[in-house]
């Protein structure tokens, strides 16, 4: 009987071949195979993440010191303090509208709106070691904040300090 459907993915077909091919079970392959991508999932150590900001951003210590201090903040869910952290303005979609916030009296206004209670989670249940650095910024949680070096509006920019880029409540 000829089988209907789907075909395999081409990732299922080559595992096929390499189990007949070594002459493993597919059982011991299947855990083969889980090891070695399981290998690559375990969290990086706190100095893979210094080094990774130390090539991206030439420098950890700001960033380290930074992410306790906001931690703190949202830990204790302070909108004044979590404000100091933040670059203004900042604009924030907040159910399908976008809300700029032009300073610290806005920031506080709407906190509640754009640090909800998943937000502050995100922020004080990260780790240092499991941050995700690139070119862009740092990333807090699955992308709720993201944080940067700031830079000055002069003609030739200067770095004004580590602050909070994006918030995606």
């Amino acid at each position: 009987m000829k089988r209907r459907g789907r075909s395999p993915p081409r990732a299922v077909l080559m595992f096929d071949q390499l189990v007949y091919r070594s002459g493993m079970t597919k059982r011991a392959t299947w855990i083969l195979a889980f090891m070695i991508a399981t290998t690559g999932a375990e969290a990086a150590s706190r100095a893979d993440v210094d080094a990774r900001l130390d090539a991206v951003f030439g420098s950890h210590e700001d960033y380290d010191h930074f992410l306790a201090g906001l931690q703190f903040a949202a830990a204790k869910r302070d909108a004044y303090l979590v404000a100091e952290y933040v670059e203004f303005p900042i604009t924030v979609t907040v159910g399908g509208k976008p809300l700029t916030l032009n300073g610290y009296a806005d920031f506080i206004d709407a906190f509640d709106k754009v640090m909800p209670p998943h937000v502050l989670k995100a922020i004080v249940d990260q780790t240092y070691e499991t941050l995700f650095v690139n070119d862009e910024g740092v990333m807090i949680g699955n992308g709720e904040v993201w944080f940067s070096m700031t830079m000055s509006d002069d003609a030739v920019p200067e770095p004004i300090g580590i602050k909070v880029t994006a918030i995606n409540p």
